[in-house]
């Protein structure tokens, strides 16, 4: 994540949630993806990208389920196309926090959703 250092306010911030999320579920890693500038964490619960060009911040992607994220009104989440994800936009070191929660609690449904789905394979072998 050689791109973070682009964003010399935000790379320490970026770099701390990197780590945060893949401490969150053993064994995840995060990917390149095929944006110039995005990573994609498998399991799939968090993406981000660096926007270093113009507006010197950090967008995340994160797994949502309808209606359960506390929002913070310092890191405000937002709706993407497709309705299974919000996303946020890192700007300040401040945010760090509320942007914790967030992936926090977008790596435990990732759990949740892998622990249902591992659970509804096994009955199908019933």
């Amino acid at each position: 994540m050689e791109e973070l250092k682009e964003i010399p306010a935000l790379a320490a911030t970026g770099e701390a949630l990197a780590r945060y999320a893949l401490s969150l579920i053993p064994g995840s890693s995060f990917v390149k993806m095929r944006k110039p500038r995005g990573w994609v964490c498998k399991p799939n619960f968090i993406a981000f990208e660096i926007q270093s060009r113009r507006r010197k911040q950090i967008k995340f992607t994160i797994y949502r389920v309808p209606y359960d994220y506390e929002e913070y009104p310092v890191l405000p989440l937002q709706s993407t196309r497709n309705y299974s994800y919000h996303e946020f936009v890192v700007e300040t070191p401040r945010q760090l926090g509320a942007a914790a929660v967030y992936i926090a609690r977008a790596a435990t449904k990732c759990a949740r959703r892998k622990h249902q789905q591992d659970w509804e394979k096994g009955i199908g072998k019933l």
